[in-house]
């Protein structure tokens, strides 16, 4: 079965300007993002970077033909369709997904997701109860194509209620060790107060964080809670501006 891993990224964010590639211990924030998904690339047929058309984002292609990962470049707006044409670009039979502005994404859960869509083949599979920041969203294909065709829209920045209503759709929430569970964290990027956290992160584990496991950036965080205020307010600021987008 071939799998493989889509960051999706685009260089318009207007919160937080090209927010994909602000730096963090001297390389782009998406650099650091690949090489952490790298330590599970035997899991991956494919990383892929995968973007827009947009001649904005031609820095992106560089950086993954520097980073040795691949690149698709779609729709600028149609978020949906680029997913799909990345899987059949590459072939994929299922597909894990997150933003670049999820620079410390979890995989600790990736393989035992794959081996729960070869048994089960649900459409969407969550994981709602790892941070904000951490999760990842599996995808299939087929169902993927199924949404596709009934979407009424070719905006699908915000996507996850397409997913939802459909019998023939089985979306699953995988479940998460209490451990991992932290629904105040905050560990994406939108705003300059995210980032902030994120690199305070970066500056404490510096060139450790590759091998950083997801326990211990959250242990970081139990034993420094000054750090999660930095940026504790923005997460009502960004569901009543933007929703839940996925």
């Amino acid at each position: 079965m071939r799998v493989g891993f889509l960051i999706k990224v685009r260089l318009k964010s207007t919160r937080l300007k090209s927010k994909a590639v602000l730096k963090l211990n001297s390389e782009p924030m998406i650099v650091h993002m690949i090489r952490r998904i790298k330590k599970y690339s035997d899991l991956f047929s494919n990383i892929i970077v995968c973007t827009s058309t947009n001649p904005q984002d031609d820095p992106l292609e560089d950086i993954a033909k520097q980073e040795n990962v691949d690149i698709f470049r779609g729709d600028e707006d149609d978020v949906l369709k680029r997913y799909y044409e990345t899987a059949k670009e590459f072939d994929l039979d299922f597909l894990l997904k997150s933003g670049a502005d999820n620079p410390l994404v979890s995989l600790d859960y990736a393989e035992k997701v794959i081996n729960y869509f070869k048994k089960n083949s649900p459409g969407l599979i969550t994981l709602t109860d790892l941070p904000i920041g951490m999760f990842f969203y599996a995808i299939c294909p087929k169902s993927l194509k199924k949404v596709i065709d009934r979407k009424k829209t070719d905006d699908t920045e915000v996507w996850g209620n397409l997913f939802k209503n459909h019998n023939d759709i089985t979306l699953y929430d995988f479940p998460v060790d209490k451990k991992y569970m932290r629904t105040n964290y905050r560990l994406t990027v939108d705003y300059s107060e995210d980032f902030v956290v994120i690199k305070n992160i970066f500056n404490h584990f510096s060139d450790k964080i590759y091998d950083t496991s997801t326990l211990e950036i959250l242990d970081f965080l139990d034993k420094n809670t000054s750090v999660l205020k930095i940026n504790q307010s923005n997460q009502k600021l960004y569901e009543k501006n933007i929703g839940n987008a996925i």
